[in-house]
C-alpha cells in the first residue's frame, strides 16, 4: 500500500549523482529490498556514484531503514568505475 505521494528515497549527495547536467536525468530505480538478520531493512538500487563521468559512474547505491519508511543513504554497496549503469541489483544469499 502507498504510504505517501513523495518517493521514499531520491538519489542526492555526498555519495550519488542528483545533477542533471552531469547525465540529464537522475537514476534512482530498481529497489530491492530486504530485512537483515537483525532486522534492519536495506534497499539497494541502480544509481550514479557522483564520482567519475556519465559512461563510468554506475553503482549499486544502497540505503537503510529501522522501519523501511524513512531511509538513509550510505556509500554505494559496489561502485567499479567501469559501467554506465549497473542494472536490477539484488541479493542472493548463501
Amino acid at each position: 500500500e502507498r504510504f505517501s505521494e513523495q518517493p521514499v528515497l531520491e538519489a542526492a549527495g555526498p555519495f550519488y549523482n542528483d545533477l542533471l547536467e552531469k547525465v540529464g536525468f537522475v537514476s534512482c530505480r530498481d529497489p530491492f529490498v530486504f530485512v537483515d538478520d537483525e532486522g534492519e531493512w536495506h534497499m539497494l538500487f541502480t544509481a550514479r556514484s557522483r564520482e567519475g563521468g556519465r559512461f563510468v559512474s554506475g553503482c549499486v547505491g544502497h540505503a537503510i531503514s529501522k522501519d523501511g519508511l524513512e531511509w538513509a543513504l550510505v556509500e554505494p554497496l559496489y561502485a567499479p568505475g567501469e559501467f554506465e549503469d549497473l542494472e536490477v541489483p539484488s541479493l542472493l544469499r548463501g
